[in-house]
Order: C-alpha cells, then sequence, then structure tokens
C-alpha cells in the first residue's frame, strides 16, 4: 500500500508540471478519481502488467493537459482600441531635390575695364532700374567726344558736297555741264552722306557702351556672388554678381522611369528642408522634362513654391514628396492597427504558376469579443491606409495587444 501511496503521488507532480494553470483555475478532481482507480485495479490485478497501467495513467494526464490549454484560451486578454473614423489620406512618391530661385540672371561687365564703385553687397534686395556697378568710363568718355567730333566733320562736309551738288544739278538740266562731271559730284554726295551715317553709328556705338559701363539692375531681386572688388578688372566672361527672385523658388528633382505615369502638371508637393525640420513647405509641379536621361534613366521634374518668407535658399538640399492620389472622408487606419499575411496562391498545377497575396486584417471588439475581420486597402501613406471593405464608424478596434488575441477570444478594454 506504500508503493501505491508513492506512485499516486507521482503521478499527481506529472499533472502539476503538465498543467498551466493554478488550482484555482483548473479542476484536477475528475483526473485524480480516474488515476486513483486504476492504481486500486493495477494493485487487485494479479496479471499485474505495468506498461499497460503506465499507458492508462499517461493518458488520464494528457486529457487533462489538453483541457487545461483549452481552458487558457478562454482567459480574458487585456487589450486597447480605438473607435473608427473616416478622414483622408494622401499617396505620395518621394524623392530628394535642390532648391533653386525661380530666377536668376548673372550680371556681366561689356567692356574690359577696372571696376569703380559696387553700390550693393551680397543680400542687398536692389529694384529693377537701380544702380548696383559702376565700371571706369574715362576712355568712353574720350571715345564718345572722338565720336561726336567725327560726326560734326562728316555733316560740314555733307553740307558742303550738297550745296555743289544743288549747283552742278541746276547746270546739268539746262546742258551747261556734261553728264561725267554731273556723275562725278553725285557721287561725292553720296560719299559724304554715307560718311555722316558711319559716324553717327559710332557715336551710338560708343555712347551705348558709356551708358553700359553704369550697370543697373535688369530685374528686382536679391544680391549674391558679388566676388569683386572696387577696382579689380571687370570681364566680360566674369559675372560681376548674381540677382536672383526669390519670393518664388523651384526645387528640381529627378524621378524614376517607374514613377514617371504618376506625376502630372499642377500635382501638389510637400518640400522638408533640414534647416526647417517643423516646417513643411507646398508647392506645384509646373514642368515635367518630356525626355529620359539616358545616364540615369530619370526624369526632371520641376516645382514651383511659393517662398514669400524668403527661408527657402537658393542652394538648399530638400525631401520631395509628389502627392499622386488623395482622398477625403474615407475609413482611414494606423497601419500599426492592421495585420498583414502574405499567402502563395497557385493558379494551376504548374508550381511555376504562382503569386504572392497580401492579406490584411483587423479585429474589431464587440461584446468584449475579438472579432478578426479581413479587409481590402485602397490608398497608402507612410503612416496610414485607406480600408475600402465595409466597416461601421465608431466601432472599436484593437491597437494594442494584437499579438494576443485570436478570433473570438475574450477580451477586456483597458485604457
Amino acid at each position: 500500500m506504500k508503493k501505491v501511496t508513492i506512485t499516486i503521488g507521482i503521478i499527481f507532480t506529472i499533472i502539476f508540471i503538465s498543467c498551466s494553470k493554478d488550482d484555482e483555475q483548473i479542476n484536477y478532481t475528475n483526473s485524480a478519481k480516474n488515476i486513483v482507480e486504476l492504481t486500486n485495479n493495477y494493485v487487485k490485478s494479479d496479471s499485474k502488467d505495468p506498461k499497460k497501467y503506465l499507458a492508462e495513467v499517461k493518458e488520464v494526464v494528457e486529457k487533462q493537459a489538453k483541457a487545461n490549454k483549452e481552458e487558457g484560451e478562454l482567459k480574458i486578454i487585456p487589450v486597447s482600441v480605438t473607435p473608427i473614423t473616416k478622414g483622408s489620406i494622401e499617396e505620395a512618391i518621394s524623392y530628394f531635390g535642390n532648391i533653386e530661385a525661380k530666377y536668376s540672371i548673372p550680371i556681366f561687365s561689356k567692356t574690359l575695364e577696372r571696376i569703380e564703385q559696387y553700390f550693393v553687397n551680397d543680400g542687398d534686395y536692389v529694384k529693377k532700374g537701380q544702380k548696383i556697378v559702376q565700371i571706369n568710363d574715362e576712355q568712353l568718355k574720350y571715345s564718345v567726344n572722338q565720336a561726336k567730333a567725327g560726326l560734326q566733320s562728316a555733316q560740314s562736309q555733307y553740307k558742303n558736297t550738297m550745296q555743289e551738288y544743288n549747283r552742278t544739278k541746276t547746270l546739268y538740266e539746262e546742258n551747261a555741264i556734261s553728264k561725267s562731271q554731273y556723275d562725278q559730284i553725285k557721287t561725292q554726295k553720296d560719299m559724304s552722306e554715307n560718311g555722316v551715317n558711319q559716324a553717327k553709328a559710332a557715336l551710338n556705338t560708343v555712347t551705348k557702351m558709356l551708358n553700359d559701363a553704369l550697370i543697373i539692375a535688369p530685374i528686382s531681386g536679391y544680391v549674391s556672388n558679388r566676388d569683386f572688388d572696387n577696382g579689380d578688372m571687370a570681364t566680360p566672361q566674369q559675372p560681376l554678381l548674381t540677382i536672383s527672385q526669390m519670393d518664388m523658388v523651384k526645387v528640381i528633382t529627378e524621378i524614376s522611369e517607374e514613377d514617371i505615369s504618376k506625376v502630372k502638371t499642377g500635382m501638389k508637393a510637400r518640400i522638408n528642408v533640414g534647416a526647417f525640420q517643423d516646417t513643411v513647405f507646398y508647392g506645384k509641379v509646373k514642368r515635367i522634362s518630356p525626355v529620359i536621361d539616358p545616364k540615369t534613366r530619370t526624369v526632371k521634374v520641376i516645382i514651383v513654391v511659393n517662398n514669400s518668407d524668403l527661408k527657402l535658399k537658393p542652394g538648399m538640399f530638400s525631401k520631395v514628396n509628389i502627392i499622386t492620389n488623395s482622398k477625403d472622408n474615407c475609413f482611414v487606419l494606423n497601419k500599426n492597427y492592421i495585420l498583414e499575411k502574405t499567402i502563395t496562391v497557385m493558379n494551376s498545377d504548374n508550381l511555376r504558376d504562382k503569386e504572392v497575396e497580401t492579406k490584411y486584417f483587423i479585429f474589431i471588439v464587440r461584446d468584449n469579443i475579438a472579432i478578426k475581420k479581413e479587409v481590402d486597402i485602397g490608398l497608402k501613406s507612410k503612416y496610414k491606409y485607406e480600408i475600402i471593405s465595409e466597416l461601421t464608424e465608431n466601432e472599436s478596434i484593437i491597437t494594442k495587444g494584437l499579438s494576443n488575441v485570436a478570433d473570438s477570444s475574450m477580451v477586456k478594454v483597458i485604457k
């Protein structure tokens, strides 16, 4: 009898080890009675087959463990929920871009002379027609005076020649001189007339050069790239400075071939720069290049952005999000609340004729029961998905505890 008691103790130990619940939650009575009965029968039996006895006890223990597991699945799982609501969602493609002024004009000197005076510095705002640089014009003034004197001389010669021509013409009409004499004076008249025209052209040229020595702003904007100082030599090959209009800027980005069909002129774009990390700038797609760069396999896209506060500077590096699609008043959920499951679908008996599908699920809470629901996805943003399946507004979905629940699990909503 002592051996029987020890055996029963060992068996009960096995049952407790096999179970995952406390005594308060699990009823061991039936299993214990069954084992006691098997043990008594074994003791009373004359044949005493220990293998059969242990196999029967093992079966009782396994049934108890299975019952414990099933009971454990009925445990109440704490979860957090949020109501299903409607909202807006935007689908976008992301690239990087460089910021440039909408209009940027380099200013050159048209003559090889020294810079007499800068009237502006980097960062200054200038208006169209305002003086910005004076190039030394002493030699040009001398050339203008020479050209004026040359014009006066030509005009005097032309005046004398015209008087001679008129007198000769009268004599020729009266047959007092020969035609050759008339033609000779007519030629002199034409030459003196051409001389006047040439003198006028020369005067116009040097006058324009003199006027160009005083450089004025062709547009209103901000001064930059002033790389020279007063007294430096100005050349027609190097710009004296640059004037940029910055109230509007353009962002130059390049998109890949696969995204070309998604982008249209007029689409909105979000612009972010490192200097203003908490600020989003908005612009519109202005131009799309009609050709693909054969080296990079990309297409250049120009986005125009309002910059009235002048925060964006030419040369800045930016992140560009072109909004390719958007929708309002639709069911939108944080993508972390949606479970994804990838499955392989065989379209035929051929092992190669298969495709991978992704299915999406959410858990809805009704009467403290988690209900697994498959949903269809529409637009996708970085953090949100549009749900195009039928949903009930304000119904609760599980947001925390998703990894612990299964379909029909009992749950308790906690804050």
